[in-house]
């Protein structure tokens, strides 16, 4: 990420910036790219192939710009330290496939695979009304309380 952000701060026109652009744009949401020296919480004890890549953003507070990222099935609930502290600008050593993601908004969470992208918006994991979807409210799937879209990169059926 160190070189993503740098790149996305200084070149508008720059192939991750449009990637940047294009996922908020694509989900219909205000982006919120993550401050520089802010802190990404990261499952530094999870090995980098382990799949999938789960990223989830929390509202900002402190020193945390509200992603916490970690691979493979689901967190420990008894690890009150899963997550290390990363700076930002040193996400991109570890899950570099998650630099297009980084400006959606506090709320949103990330599933990625080879050939699999499931990004989404819990209304209960933030405060912040910009985060919201510009989309009207469908109670969620399978009785979920969050708005849920799929976007499976290996076509209709493969879901």
């Amino acid at each position: 990420m160190r070189d993503m952000i740098g790149r996305h701060r200084r070149t508008t026109g720059s192939r991750v910036s449009a990637a940047l652009r294009d996922i908020c744009r694509r989900f219909v949401v205000k982006p919120s790219p993550p401050e520089q020296r802010t802190m990404v919480g990261f499952a530094l004890s999870r090995p980098r192939h382990l799949e999938p890549l789960n990223a989830l953003r929390h509202p900002i507070a402190g020193q945390s710009n509200g992603w916490f990222v970690w691979r493979g099935p689901a967190i420990p609930r008894d690890d009150d330290k899963f997550f290390a502290p990363l700076h930002v600008e040193h996400l991109d050593e570890h899950a570099p496939e998650l630099g297009p993601y980084l400006d959606l908004p506090p709320g949103w969470g990330v599933v990625l695979a080879p050939g699999y992208e499931d990004v989404w918006y819990d209304e209960n994991s933030s405060t912040s009304d910009r985060s919201a979807p510009d989309r009207p409210a469908s109670g969620g799937a399978n009785g979920t309380s969050h708005d849920r879209w799929r976007w499976n990169t290996q076509g209709p059926g493969g879901d």
